[in-house]
């Protein structure tokens, strides 16, 4: 959590790519029509070149599961909560290619989501290029960092309608306030 801080960012932008949730719950997405990708090559090589799958929304099928595989936005985050915004759509290129900062998320059809790694623009951070971290690849002024087994896994409880996801981390219990 403590490294999301970095590209933590309030502002929702002016022209939105909503987060494969978002999208479904605002009727720009149909589920029943997408179907999934299978990759030419690994995701995790994929995404740590700077490229996200864009194509079907991003669905994908994985070792035989089905994801959505998406760049979204940190608004804002709790000790075990998060909550996950559209990102702008200069973030990523038509063809997939990841341009600034945002967390790489999968989402599962049934809700679950998982961080599996960060982009974050080495232009406003350089020293997120250390080679000091594990799976991170640099490609042009963003740098992949991938979580691999360290990814976690939260649950959706509330998307808002400007696209913004409510998430609790697996396993952490939900307090709400009367």
């Amino acid at each position: 959590m403590y490294d999301f801080e970095i590209i933590k960012d309030p502002v929702l932008p002016d022209n939105p790519y909503l987060p494969y949730l978002s999208a479904v719950e605002a009727g720009v997405v149909s589920p029943d029509s997408l179907v999934a990708q299978d990759l030419r090559e690994p995701l995790g090589v994929m995404l740590v070149n700077g490229q996200i799958p864009t194509e079907q929304a991003g669905l994908i099928s994985v070792g035989g599961l089905i994801f959505a595989c998406d760049h979204t936005s940190v608004i804002d985050i709790g000790k075990d909560k998060i909550f996950l915004g559209p990102s702008s759509k200069g973030d990523i290129t038509t063809k997939g290619a990841i341009k600034d900062s945002g967390l790489l998320i999968l989402t599962r059809p049934n809700g679950l989501l998982r961080v599996v790694g960060m982009a974050v623009n080495s232009n406003l951070n350089p020293w997120s290029h250390k080679p000091s971290r594990p799976f991170q690849g640099l490609t042009r002024n963003v740098s992949i960092n991938l979580f691999g087994i360290g990814s976690s896994e939260y649950d959706p409880v509330d998307i808002d309608k400007d696209g913004t996801i409510t998430a609790i981390k697996r396993g952490s219990v939900l307090k709400l306030r009367p």
